[in-house]
């Protein structure tokens, strides 16, 4: 037993009393066991869910109901003991986390404690008076416990204690002895039988022991019966390789369990071998495979070439699909988008035996709705497909194996407390890989392309680093500027919404720059890359039998290809998500089986799960930003059946972000290694997240960690100003009157004379500002400051003029109305929320976002009665001047509160923004 495990019980095991007012849990880092329990033990306080005992009686022990308007589900909780961790409840919770308790057990705990507290202490000092068979869930894995009255009763202790330990642990295996054990209970006598209780909660982890050890006795029937020629070693038409045999053994054997092989080893072939292998032996007939929709016909092709079998995708109305779902086919055919609205009829109605995940990083983020969704299918058996189980951040793989089988890693806040550490600077990297690496192995299976070299061709890489324009280099920089500024910002503040967006975009524009400026504008065609290409291409098909996969995640720039091809009289196929699915699969089709078909031309909607042999040379015209995803593509050709050997080749922008990406791709790839193959692993020295060490990653693809006073000009406040300003004042010099800004959103006014270059200007003034500015007349704005003087409106105190000739009054230089502002009444307000916003701060910071959003969305909404009561007036009638709490605060938080995904993005951006009005709040007199 390893050290943590140690602590992990004793601390698990420790007596506690029950506190009916929990202590507040202040979090520094990832929570002990002590504050886990104390979070749940807040959270069942907070809420009051309903507790309903299950049988008559007024005593402490037995079953209890919880249940809550706001949960989907009525839980079941069994109380044995007041005093130790020993009671047991039907959520996953309970069974993940190791606590041996949940906030359902704290919440009947603090029911049956609240006003009469003397008689639950004189409870708990006497005890259970019965004798309680149960799952002990704080045990990896759970053991079956006897947990013995005060006073024993002899005829009782003589039938059932030589099953048990001294301490009450079942000796032997419970799928062995279990019907033994039921048996001498029932042998007992009416009034002795109503002693003991076994835990309705049994079933549920005897049904998983007996299917493991009814597992492990079929596999050797299995091979025994292979070794005596009793049975083929191979259930499908076609040959397997030997490691895909072993793939196909791990997978049906197991039950449940993750395929994690390098992409082009054929998970899909080993997933049906395995599902064919236990439907011979009548261990299933139903199978539900749940794949990305461009892969579901593919899915189709592959189980007719390896079985015969017709499948079933799932396709039309809801009527339709239904129909599906009722009828008697081996295989059935969704997609992801499919099962989210029908998860509850596929359970209901398909009630598949085995469920087969293909791309299943799609659950890789397991707050969203869509792993939320898939994890709730339900089946004995469960095969988890992917080639890239880890592609940025460990908790990736975290949420892959809880679907297989949550018991692996447990909660979320232990897997991040064993395998994750928070630096001095509050980044986080990963610790304990080797031990991670050694957990995840007990379900996954991984080989790469190197561990099976026999059996796949040779693959060459090749890096052609293309200069650009210097019409390109400009474009290029303009965007490089606008990073090296935000970074800056960065540095020292978080972004706003507008500027992270702002940030996202420039860095997607210098990238696309790399390939061609023509993606963002028409007007200029500039693309070395694909003077780069027509030269590649001479030398490749001087082989009459080559073909080639060309991919790029612009379908812009696929069009410049496509033209190029024309001119060369290059016959082509493409796969982009502008094309129907029908017509993907002909175009398929045409690669592979004409041989004019030279070239496939794709985006990353065919960069995953398609079976492209036929071509022996990928050509990427861009590089993505995972590793992983650079895999897949490459996979489509070098892969199982390939016959020759396959050479890939990456255009790279010379002296560009494409260039540093090489580096910080073998980062991303040596930390996946290091999980999933055990290989040695140098963790960086900044961590994996934190707004400076993305600041510093950003800086490092740019060249340079870049400075505040390196990306300023002299004599500039604002870039953005003195582009607007040098653009308007020289090209319009005759009819703008003067341009202001506010400085904090970047909206611009500009005054000009009517006259007949005025579309002329508003067009260049929306063009250079993307279109966050307006153009009005000397007359309005006059009207603006008359109707400033009679108090209708009020214009905003961060305006600067910056073009203002001599004559012109700027707006930001005429006086303001003040108002008064109520903050005493604000801060009243929002005191009353106080308690939401810990227990929403708390639950978030362990990980626990599902539980923190409805703290949140309370916590959004009394912010909009707060602030407005600082302006006197309803959340409905906000005024729009601008004040030390702003008006957009208030529509960012409705905007949060009501309309976001359900995820940890939902409720982080609530809280930042809680944080700004406790902040200004309570600073303001």
């Amino acid at each position: 037993m390893d050290d943590s495990m140690a602590v992990r019980k004793k601390t698990a095991h420790k007596k506690r009393a029950v506190n009916t007012a929990p202590r507040k849990v202040k979090l520094e880092g990832f929570p002990s066991d002590a504050e886990s329990i104390a979070l749940r033990q807040q959270s069942a306080y907070d809420e009051k869910a309903k507790v309903k005992r299950l049988a008559s009686g007024d005593g402490f022990y037995g079953g209890f109901s919880v249940s809550s308007a706001q949960w989907e589900h009525l839980y079941v909780v069994e109380i044995r003991s007041l005093t130790e961790a020993l009671n047991t409840c039907s959520c996953q919770d309970h069974r993940m986390n190791g606590l041996g308790t949940c906030k359902h057990i704290e919440r009947v705990l603090q029911y049956l404690a609240h006003r009469r507290k003397r008689r639950f202490l004189a409870a708990a000092n006497t005890g259970n008076p019965t004798y309680d068979i149960f799952y002990d869930a704080r045990e990896h894995p759970p053991q079956l416990r006897l947990l013995r009255p005060v006073s024993p009763v002899a005829d009782i202790e003589k039938n059932i204690a030589p099953f048990f330990s001294s301490d009450g642990i079942l000796l032997g295996h419970a799928a062995d002895t279990w019907s033994s054990l039921e048996s001498e209970i029932a042998a007992l006598p009416s009034r002795r039988r109503a002693h003991i209780r076994v835990s309705q909660h049994c079933d549920y982890w005897l049904a998983r022991e007996r299917r493991m050890a009814e597992l492990q006795h079929l596999r050797q029937v299995y091979e025994a019966d292979v070794a005596a020629g009793k049975r083929t070693d191979n259930p499908v038409n076609l040959p397997l390789y030997p490691y895909q045999r072993q793939g196909m053994l791990h997978l049906a054997f197991h039950g449940r369990a993750l395929l994690a092989d390098e992409m082009g080893l054929g998970k899909t072939v080993q997933a049906i071998a395995a599902s064919e292998l236990l439907r011979q032996l009548d261990k299933a007939q139903r199978i539900l495979v749940v794949s990305p929709a461009s892969l579901k016909s593919e899915w189709e092709e592959q189980i007719a070439h390896f079985t015969g079998i017709q499948s079933a995708p799932v396709y039309g109305s809801r009527s339709d699909r239904l129909r599906i779902y009722t009828q008697a086919h081996h295989y059935t055919l969704c997609n992801y988008e499919q099962v989210r609205v029908d998860v509850d009829d596929i359970n209901r109605l398909l009630m598949p035996d085995i469920i087969i995940l293909d791309e299943a990083q799609r659950i890789k983020n397991w707050p969203t709705k869509t792993a939320k969704t898939i994890k709730r299918l339900s089946s004995p058996y469960a095969f988890v497909l992917t080639g890239t189980p880890l592609e940025n951040r460990i908790e990736e793989l975290y949420s892959l194996v809880e679907f297989i089988d949550p018991r692996v890693f447990g909660s979320l806040f232990r897997f991040q407390r064993d395998y994750m550490e928070i630096l001095p600077t509050k980044e986080i990297q990963p610790k304990n890989l080797d031990e991670l690496h050694r957990q995840a192995s007990t379900v996954m299976l991984r080989r790469r392309k190197s561990d099976v070299e026999d059996s796949l061709p040779e693959r060459t890489d090749k890096h052609f680093f293309v200069d650009m324009t210097s019409e390109q280099k400009a474009r290029y920089g303009e965007y490089e500027y606008e990073v090296a500024k935000l970074v800056s910002i960065m540095k020292r503040r978080p972004l706003t919404k507008r500027e992270h967006d702002w940030l996202q975009k420039s860095l997607a524009c210098m990238r696309m720059t790399c390939d061609t400026p023509y993606i963002l504008d028409e007007d200029c065609r500039d693309c070395p890359k694909l003077d780069e290409l027509d030269a590649v291409l001479d030398d490749l098909f001087a082989d009459d039998a080559t073909k080639v996969i060309v991919f790029s995640e612009w379908v812009r720039m696929l069009e410049l290809v496509k033209g190029l091809l024309d001119d060369r009289g290059i016959a082509y196929a493409e796969h982009t998500g502008k094309i129907p699915q029908k017509k993907r699969r002909e175009q398929i089709k045409r690669f592979k089986g004409d041989p004019e078909c030279r070239v496939f031309l794709s985006s990353e909607s065919g960069g995953a799960g398609l079976n492209l042999q036929a071509a022996n040379v990928v050509i990427n015209l861009d590089l993505p930003w995972n590793p992983a995803k650079l895999e897949q593509r490459i996979a489509r050709a070098w892969r199982k059946h390939q016959k020759r050997s396959v050479r890939v080749i990456n255009l790279v922008a010379k002296d560009s972000i494409e260039e540093a990406m090489l580096g910080k791709l073998a980062y991303k790839t040596a930390l996946a290694d290091s999980v999933l193959d055990g290989a040695a692993f140098k963790e960086s020295p900044r961590g994996e997240r934190g707004r400076q060490a993305f600041a510093a990653r950003v800086g490092e693809l740019l060249g340079a960690e870049p400075t505040a006073t390196a990306i300023e000009k002299p004599g500039t406040a604002q870039h953005e100003a003195q582009t607007l300003r040098d653009v308007l004042a020289k090209q319009f010099s005759d009819s703008v009157v003067g341009i202001e800004r506010q400085a904090k959103t970047g909206a611009s006014i500009v005054v000009a004379r009517p006259g007949s270059s005025m579309e002329d200007l508003r067009h260049t003034t929306l063009a250079a500002t993307e279109g966050n500015a307006v153009v009005i007349t000397p007359e309005t704005k006059a009207l603006l400051l008359k109707l400033q003087d009679m108090g209708m409106l009020t214009l905003s105190s961060e305006i600067e003029a910056i073009h203002a000739p001599e004559g012109y009054t700027a707006l930001a230089d005429t006086p303001k109305p003040k108002r008064e502002l109520d903050y005493a009444s604000a801060l009243t307000e929002w005191d009353k929320v106080q308690s939401e916003r810990k227990a929403a701060h708390a639950l978030n910071d362990i990980g626990l976002h599902e539980q923190a959003i409805p703290h949140a969305e309370r916590l959004a909404q009394q912010a909009r009665t707060s602030v407005a009561a600082l302006y006197g007036s309803s959340p409905d009638t906000m005024p729009s001047d601008a004040a030390p709490i702003h008006t957009s605060l208030i529509d960012q938080l409705t905007d949060v509160a009501s309309g976001l995904p359900d995820s940890p993005d939902h409720v982080q951006r609530i809280l930042a923004l809680a944080n700004d009005i406790d902040t200004q709040l309570r600073s303001e007199p």
